[in-house]
């Protein structure tokens, strides 16, 4: 059965320090809950926004800070009560009476994992076969469903670097044998087994992380680059902003180090930083 031709958009989310947010043209997926950037908000390294979402209405409940583990990074976190997001903003849920922000990630174990998220593959239109998409699309397998996406033809051969600004990627079909799609493969499985943009040049990055590291393809961060940064203002040798002693965490709410990254050092800080709000710093509970 033959349809019409229509490509889907995906919008996916990344979580701050787990994977890097993407710039806001249309024609790159993005893979990060879009949190309020505190570390530039052009910044495609693992920094993203804030780790939390701003805090929402004092309960006015009495709290008492629990003790948390020793060494264990604590976060500036809201008092909720309930459950879910009734009382906490978009992107967070109130668990154990904290709002804790949800990311939604894409997973991933090597590169080639996040080509569907790097192709905007994602918010296709399913399919059983070729049968099921237009003449210039086929039907591939991604995570073991089919999905219909855009190919080059003998009539255009070069459709896959017209349209998305991509290449042309051999992948499996969902009958099994490879054909060529239109994809891309700018994004990377980070050490968090999460997708991040990728680089090319130093054009491509930005932020706290200007500088293209060519041997991986990663926005890194340089000496003196991490001026923003809520994880810290020391860049690290892995090239990510992080901090190696409190002197590299100046900001409320992010005012200690915790193994390489900031967080807060106790309600007071996180009172300075979010005065309007109930917050107390703890180590957020696991969702």
């Amino acid at each position: 059965m033959m349809r019409s031709f229509g490509y889907g958009v995906i919008t996916l989310f990344f979580f701050l320090g787990v994977a890097c947010s993407d710039d806001t043209t249309t024609t790159d997926a993005q893979v990060a809950d879009a949190a309020p950037p505190s570390d530039g908000a052009s910044d495609t390294s693992s920094d993203g926004g804030p780790e939390q979402d701003a805090p929402s209405t004092d309960t006015g409940t009495d709290v008492t800070e629990t003790d948390t583990t020793a060494g264990a990074r604590q976060l500036c976190l809201e008092i909720c009560s309930g459950t879910g997001r009734s009382t906490c903003m978009p992107s967070s849920s109130c668990i154990d009476g904290r709002c804790v922000y949800q990311a939604k990630t894409y997973a991933c174990v090597v590169d080639r994992d996040c080509v569907p998220v790097a192709s905007m593959w994602l918010g296709s239109d399913a399919c059983a076969s070729s049968e099921d998409c237009s003449l210039i699309e086929a039907c591939i397998d991604v995570n073991g469903g089919g999905l219909c996406v855009l190919k080059p033809t003998e009539v255009n051969p070069t459709r896959c670097s017209n349209f998305i600004g991509g290449k042309d990627i051999t992948w499996p079909s969902i009958e099994g044998p490879d054909v060529i799609v239109c994809g891309r493969d700018n994004y990377l499985c980070n050490s968090d087994k999460v997708c991040e943009k990728g680089c090319d040049a130093d054009d491509d990055c930005s932020g706290n992380t200007p500088s293209c590291n060519l041997p991986t393809n990663r926005c890194v961060c340089t000496a003196n680059s991490c001026t923003s940064s809520s994880k810290g203002r020391s860049c690290l040798a892995s090239g990510s902003c992080g901090c190696s002693d409190d002197t590299h965490c100046p900001d409320s709410g992010f005012d200690k180090c915790y193994g390489d990254q900031c967080g807060c050092a106790d309600s007071a800080s996180c009172a300075a930083m979010l005065p309007d709000f109930y917050t107390v710093c703890e180590v957020p509970p696991t969702p």
